[in-house]
């Protein structure tokens, strides 16, 4: 499994050509295996529709129903767990969406410590930065 930063599943959803083919490669080789999306991820198209700073041809709620029915998307849930884990990621940049995000793969990847997490993040998670 393979987590998409909001950035990437909006515009692998949304056909962008701002998505680099190394992404939609990934995307592409990961979707049998597992598409991990962030709850937090739902929360931030939706500021971005209310902030205007993302337009789409449909209502929010109705392109997050439609982008979470996409062949291999999951759903990661936050937990209480997730939420105090995400602020002890050693070394991890500050964006809480994206700390989250990684800490929402740990179920899926069997992590015992923060430090296995974090080694093992660059072959699960695309970030965009």
């Amino acid at each position: 499994m393979i987590v998409l930063d909001t950035h990437i599943w909006l515009w692998w959803v949304n056909d962008s050509p701002r998505l680099i083919e190394q992404y939609k490669k990934w995307i592409q080789d990961y979707q049998s295996q597992g598409l991990g999306i962030s709850i937090i991820s739902c929360w931030e198209v939706a500021k971005l529709v209310e902030k205007n700073r993302l337009v789409l041809s449909i209502p929010v709620d109705e392109w997050l129903r439609t982008a979470l029915a996409y062949p291999g998307v999951q759903l990661l849930e936050l937990t209480v767990p997730i939420v105090v884990e995400s602020t002890q990621l050693p070394g991890f940049h500050n964006d809480p969406a994206d700390r989250l995000g990684a800490r929402s793969l740990a179920p899926y990847v069997g992590a015992g410590s923060h430090r296995k997490l974090w080694s093992l993040l660059p072959k699960f998670m695309i970030v965009f930065c």
